[in-house]
């Protein structure tokens, strides 16, 4: 599947794949101590960090291991979500799992 394919809107509401596009809108989340508090990952301090996150959950389309979408309400952006962990297979077993994830 395509990333412009998986884009979703209501008018208010976008659901976007996240992309380098997104750096300016979500830096300023993953850099406030009080949102990370409660993820695997720790305050970004840097632009830089944000950029090369936003990178890995590129790659993760690009290999089929998650997607990773933007919500934005009326423009704004607000918040981020995820299907991760998806595995199909694992030896001789199909699973075809994931983990969902947002902030």
């Amino acid at each position: 599947m395509k990333r412009e394919e998986c884009q979703l809107s209501d008018g208010d509401l976008v659901l976007r794949p996240i992309g380098i596009q997104d750096l300016e809108a979500v830096f300023p989340y993953v850099s406030n101590p009080d949102i990370p508090e409660f993820m695997a990952w720790e305050a970004h301090k840097e632009i830089e960090e944000t950029r090369e996150f936003i990178q890995r959950l590129e790659d993760n389309f690009g290999n089929d291991k998650g997607i990773t979408w933007s919500i934005f309400y009326k423009g704004e952006f607000a918040g981020i979500f995820s299907i991760i962990a998806i595995l199909r297979k694992h030896r001789a077993l199909i699973y075809n799992r994931a983990e969902l994830a947002y902030w």
